[in-house]
Order: structure tokens, then sequence, then C-alpha cells
């Protein structure tokens, strides 16, 4: 499966996610505030209740399923050149934001919204442009002027702005979780997952290999690579690892050409030291003694 199906599948499972929905609802009755998840292609999750939408913003829309029009493609750009949260007011006169999402890699995969309120002590629209925009847009608002919905909007100092931020940062290392699950799960075939990781700390091991590195080499998180690591092997990744490196050191101390640092070198530690540590802790003896005891006398 091209990643770009992948991709595509990890959006539509990411909306079925229930601790997404219920974060949302979470924020909602704390701060009267919407969230969604905006994808690559700029395509809106859209997991609200449309009932939890500013009824301004809803008077607004032509459906209840249309995307909202302020996260346009414009912000997002900008947000995602700015690698960093963008807070800006939308067309319609309330505020919003955008939190960019980035892979392990790096990589952007999309973005989390927020908005449709007020920052405490700015000026609102005045009524003549809320009323302008209304008959712009051909606004049909019941009971209330248009301007009485904007002004019904939420109001958020400081505080909560920042606290908003803080939580959708929180929730967007949960999608990343989620997402490097799924991405994982749907490559290759489920009895062989572990034994690639296995292969490719085999092929990789005289290099940096962190745990952030591999994680993302198989598009999983690093908290959920430990967890499925140490599950699927009964030891952790250092644990293997180091156990691999102290292996392969061990075959080439029967090689007396090769001095002591250069196998340190060849086997990924980073320092001499750290190789003689390791060594002893799981062989009980040092790289030296060994040779000495096993080796040269043979």
């Amino acid at each position: 499966m091209k990643i770009q199906d992948i991709e595509a599948k990890v959006f539509l499972a990411l909306g079925k996610e229930d601790k997404f929905v219920e974060y949302h609802n979470i924020i909602y009755k704390l701060v009267g505030v919407v969230v969604d998840f905006v994808n690559l292609d700029g395509k809106a999750m859209n997991i609200l209740p449309f009932e939890h939408l500013n009824k301004y913003c809803a008077a607004l829309q032509r459906s209840p399923n249309e995307p909202c029009q302020c996260y346009t493609s414009k912000f997002l750009i900008e947000a995602r050149n700015l690698q960093q949260v963008l807070l800006y007011r939308c067309y319609a006169g309330l505020t919003d934001l955008i939190l960019p999402l980035y892979d392990e890699e790096k990589k952007y995969i999309g973005a989390l919204t927020a908005g449709q309120f007020f920052v405490e002590g700015e000026t609102p629209c005045s009524e003549e442009f809320i009323s302008d925009l209304g008959k712009r847009e051909k606004v049909e608002t019941g009971d209330k002027t248009l301007y009485e919905l904007y002004m019904e909007s939420p109001v958020l100092n400081q505080r909560q702005i920042e606290g908003l931020i803080d939580f959708l940062h929180y929730i967007g290392e949960m999608i990343l979780d989620a997402r490097s699950k799924i991405l994982f799960w749907e490559q290759g075939n489920a009895a062989d997952r572990i034994q690639l990781i296995r292969d490719y700390i085999h092929q990789n091991y005289m290099k940096d290999l962190s745990v952030e590195k591999i994680a993302a080499r198989f598009f999983l998180s690093p908290n959920y690579f430990c967890r499925y690591f140490k599950k699927s092997t009964g030891v952790t990744f250092v644990e293997y690892l180091n156990l691999y490196r102290i292996q392969k050191a061990e075959e080439l101390l029967r090689n007396r050409a090769l001095g002591i640092m250069e196998i340190s070198i060849r086997c990924g530690f980073g320092s001499i030291s750290q190789f003689y540590r390791y060594f002893k802790q799981i062989k009980g003896v040092s790289p030296k003694e060994l040779r000495k005891k096993t080796y040269v006398q043979k």
C-alpha cells in the first residue's frame, strides 16, 4: 500500500478516536471553544457536534458539513512555515488559532485548529460591519440579529489561551501516537513486524541508534515503540541494542589485530568507557580480560 493511501486511512481512523472527541468535549465545556484536526491536504475532520459550533459561525456556514471557512489555506501555510502556533483574527471578527503538527521525522502531517472566541480586552467588530457581512453572505439568523449572536461568542483571557494551547499540544501528542500505531500496523505482516525491527537493529547497530530515530523509522512515537518492543521481546530497546553490540564486540575480540578502542567504535559505543561499562555489566569481565583469558591463550 502506498504511503499516501496509508495516510488517508490514518486520517479516517483518527476521526474515530474516542479520546480525541472526549478531549474536544472537555475543552468545549471549559471555555466554549471548538477543536478540530486538519490533514495535510487541508481537509477538516469535523469531529465536533454541530450544536457545539459557535451560533454566530453556524449562521455563516452554508451547511453543517462544510469545513470552517476561517481556517483557509493561507493561514494553514503560514502556521506551517512558522512551525509554531498561529493566533489570528478571522474574516468574521473572531479569534482562531492553528497548531501545526510534525511527526518524528519533522514531516508536517496537519494541524489542530481551535477558535471562534474573543480575546479579552480586544475591540469587537462594529455592528455595521457584522450587518454588512450578514447581507453579503445572505445569512438568516432567526430571532436574534447576527450581531447579537456575534457578541455572545466566548471571551478568553491570556491565561486561558495559554492553557488552551498547552492542551492542544497534549492532544497533538495523542494524535501523533495514534497515527504512529496505525501506520505501523498497516505495514508488513503482523507476525514479522518485530523481526523487521530486530533486522534493522542488526544492520545498523554500529550507528547512533536512538529510540527517537528507530521509532521514526517504523512510523512509531518513541513512547509507543518502547512499550511495543518491551512487550514483544521481554527487554527494553536499549537493553537489546547493548546486548547485540556486546555480542558483536565479543566476536571482534577474536581478532587480535583490532584494538579495544576500534572495536568500541565499530560496535557503535559513544566512548570506550561506555563500552567497558556495558561489557563488564553483561559479561562479568572487561573486554581486555576476556580477550586475555579466552582468545589469547588459545
